[in-house]
């Protein structure tokens, strides 16, 4: 691409190609030839026709690439997106959710208000020693924190904290009766 203003980038290309347009060219010739490819390829996996280059690797290619759900695919951009923002944060010095100051952006603040408000008129337990079968309950990954809250009579809060703890303190994941392997947010070993 040229620096200079004005002069275009795409002169010298054959327009109505896809291959133009995935360089970055947006001519309506270029539009139409990525549409009707779309279109074609669309059409020959719903007829289940074999589509070049639709074999699906699976891994974290599988999953942001095809939208495979599978476990391996799962895992693999469980994993990725753990490291990914591990690495922004020390970068930038601050964790995903929080701005350069320290704070939380004010839609995280909403969401987590929401779902707080969600779970305080059925929490009784406020204050109670948390059980061994409710640490259980908090520590399993297929319930979300508001459906934990709900089954236990806690607050949305009082489980996001405890999840956090039950991955940092082996004390907590005693008390839960977990092995080690079951701990939230990781695998089992094999």
């Amino acid at each position: 691409m040229s620096d200079l203003k004005g002069e275009d980038p795409f002169a010298n290309c054959t327009h109505g190609k896809r291959s133009t347009y995935s360089k970055g060219c947006r001519c309506d010739a270029c539009r139409e030839a990525r549409r009707s490819y779309q279109n074609k390829y669309r059409q020959a996996k719903r007829e289940g026709a074999e589509v070049p280059g639709s074999e699906v690797t699976h891994g974290l290619g599988g999953y942001t690439n095809w939208g495979c759900r599978c476990e391996s695919c799962k895992k693999a951009y469980r994993s990725w997106r753990r490291e990914h923002r591990d690495t922004l944060a020390a970068e930038r010095g601050t964790r995903w959710w929080e701005k350069r100051d320290g704070s939380r952006p004010a839609r995280v603040k909403r969401i987590a208000a929401r779902r707080q408000g969600a779970t305080l008129e059925q929490a009784t337990r406020h204050r109670f020693q948390w059980t061994g079968p409710e640490l259980e309950l908090a520590s399993r990954p297929d319930l979300t924190a508001v459906e934990v809250a709900q089954l236990l009579g806690r607050s949305y809060s009082a489980v996001k904290t405890m999840r956090s703890r039950l991955k940092k303190d082996p004390k907590i994941v005693t008390l839960a009766g977990l092995r080690r392997s079951e701990r939230p947010g990781e695998e089992p070993m094999p």
